[in-house]
């Protein structure tokens, strides 16, 4: 994962856009700034949404789609600011699409959720936990297991839990136990409650007929579904 800029730079589209009808007006002596921001209250309300939907999920902005939707933002408007910045009817028009193209992609990639593969490594640097990612869970490592890994060459995806969790990604966390861990390799899926083999996969029962992420039926459970506990 890429590095995390604050969710505060999803407002440098509207600065830069505003330096373009400011940059307008005084150089074409017309009276364009006004115009331009009030028609461009879409992509301005994007932008927001987009801030919203960061600051209250606590993540920030990809460092690399930062830099290229404002890179080329800028380089889009100046360009039209160079040719086409006598016809102003036509710049007005023209940048206001382009401010709305880039707000649109920066808000498909600010909403998408993050897939990843069976067996994808990814460690929080926060917290050194390292998680293996298991029919779309991740599956926190044991200590003796993510240090053995972290000195391998096996490729493992950072991230940093403060700005980034892994719910964030639409993926849940849960521990996983040394029997998990034994039958991992060998491609078995095992319930990380009970220890014991998932016959069906997650969506069916273990050998002792608990459903995924259970133990009620284990002869070590004292639970009973008519009086509990």
């Amino acid at each position: 994962m890429n590095k995390k800029v604050s969710a505060y730079c999803c407002f440098i589209p509207i600065g830069i856009y505003a330096a373009y009808s400011l940059s307008m007006q005084v150089l074409f002596d017309v009276p364009f700034m006004a115009k331009s921001m009030l028609l461009s209250i879409i992509p301005s309300a994007i932008y927001l949404l987009c801030f919203w939907k960061l600051r209250s999920s606590q993540r920030g902005m990809g460092l690399k789609a930062t830099f290229l939707s404002n890179g080329v933002l800028a380089v889009l408007l100046t360009f039209l600011m160079v040719y086409v910045g006598n016809d102003t009817e036509s710049a007005l028009i023209a940048g206001i699409a382009v401010h709305s193209l880039i707000a649109f992609i920066l808000v498909g990639a600010v909403l998408r959720h993050i897939t990843y593969k069976d067996n994808t490594l990814l460690k929080d640097e926060d917290n050194g936990r390292i998680y293996v990612i298991r029919n779309g869970i991740a599956h926190v490592l044991p200590d003796n297991e993510a240090q053995r890994l972290s000195a391998s060459d096996n490729k493992i995806i950072s991230f940093s839990g403060s700005q980034m969790s892994i719910q964030d990604a639409g993926i849940t966390p849960v521990p996983l136990n040394t029997s998990f861990n034994d039958s991992f390799s060998n491609g078995i899926t095992v319930n990380p409650a009970s220890g014991m083999p998932m016959v069906g996969g997650i969506s069916g029962l273990d050998i002792h007929g608990n459903s995924w992420g259970t133990n009620f039926n284990e002869p070590s459970n004292t639970y009973d579904p008519n009086r509990g506990y």
